[in-house]
């Protein structure tokens, strides 16, 4: 869905008057965002530092203010002028590649650990500290009983 400022908006500074694709924004935030371990709205926002609502309106390509797009930039170190390009749907560089690898992709063994990653998530760590620090208690706790040694 292509969406329609009124024609007093600005993106970086520039006058808008023509047509903005929220939803090719809305693409590119997720997409780069799961590369670098965030998959959620929820952990966007955490991650970021914005609103929880701000993040879900830019997660369903609903237009959001000149700051959020700031944000956004600075928050994947995109070069200046990238997210205004990607409103305007024209063709853009390569994307920067994450400088740190995501995460990988880790499944919680009970209810104890899910209670911890809540936790974790409220302390602001990166995705990779979260993870070592679940490691870490699991290392402490020991191997898993499977139910069937008792």
């Amino acid at each position: 869905m292509v969406l329609v400022l009124d024609r007093d908006s600005t993106v970086f500074g520039e006058q808008v008057s023509e047509r903005l694709d929220w939803a090719r924004l809305a693409s590119y935030v997720a997409s780069e965002a799961y590369k670098r371990g965030v998959s959620t709205p929820f952990a966007f926002a955490r991650a970021t530092g914005m609103a929880p609502k701000t993040a879900r309106k830019l997660y369903k390509g609903v237009p959001v203010r000149q700051d959020t797009l700031n944000a956004v930039q600075a928050w994947f170190d995109w070069p200046p002028g990238t997210v205004a390009a990607i409103l305007r749907g024209d063709p853009i560089e390569p994307l920067p590649v994450p400088s740190q690898s995501a995460p990988p992709v880790i499944a919680l063994r009970d209810i104890e650990e899910r209670a911890l990653w809540d936790t974790l998530l409220t302390i602001a760590l990166t995705p990779e500290e979260r993870y070592e620090k679940l490691i870490e208690f699991r290392d402490r706790r020991g191997p898993m009983s499977t139910g069937t040694d008792m």
